[in-house]
């Protein structure tokens, strides 16, 4: 008897897992349903962080069946921070610039930029929604620069580029 409920109960769970398997497909991204929600982080590359943007993505679709868009929300801040103590981090004359870029393979898809002076700003983005292409959006990638407000002071410089995937 017992092996018989065994038996029952191992056919209930292929027979749900069947049905659930039928219900979603292989491969198949519901509308507006985004995968799972990432944190980001990038920073200007300097020894005091002078810039950095932080927060969420996710990679989701709009009735494709792969990644079409990407949902970006968080911050950008250029420090000296009001709340920041002291020196350390004395104004520099720069500001910072966040770019968020989605890629299909080798193509850009869409790229925004955020700024921000001696403060932080929210945001919320979208990448790729109003897109055309055919093609999954395969990477994000996101980069922290600063630039002089000054143009007779040094170039700008970069941090690392951060690389996401969905």
């Amino acid at each position: 008897m017992r092996n018989v409920s065994a038996l029952a109960c191992r056919i209930s769970l292929v027979v749900a897992a069947a049905t659930v398997a039928e219900f979603v497909g292989p491969g198949v991204a519901h509308a507006d349903v985004p995968n799972r929600v990432q944190p980001f982080r990038a920073d200007s590359g300097d020894a005091c962080t002078y810039g950095y943007t932080q927060g969420s993505l996710a990679f989701g679709s709009s009735n494709t069946p792969w990644p079409s868009r990407v949902d970006l929300w968080g911050t950008v801040a250029d420090r000296p921070l009001p709340a920041d103590p002291g020196m350390p981090c004395a104004d520099d004359g720069y500001f910072t610039v966040a770019s968020y870029t989605a890629f299909a393979g080798d193509v850009v898809i869409e790229r925004e930029t955020r700024l921000a002076d001696n403060g932080v700003v929210s945001f919320r983005i979208t990448l790729g929604d109003n897109s055309s292409s055919t093609r999954p959006i395969d990477l994000v990638v996101i980069q922290v620069c600063r630039y002089p407000q000054l143009s007779p002071m040094p170039t700008f410089y970069c941090g690392y580029p951060r690389k996401y995937v969905p």
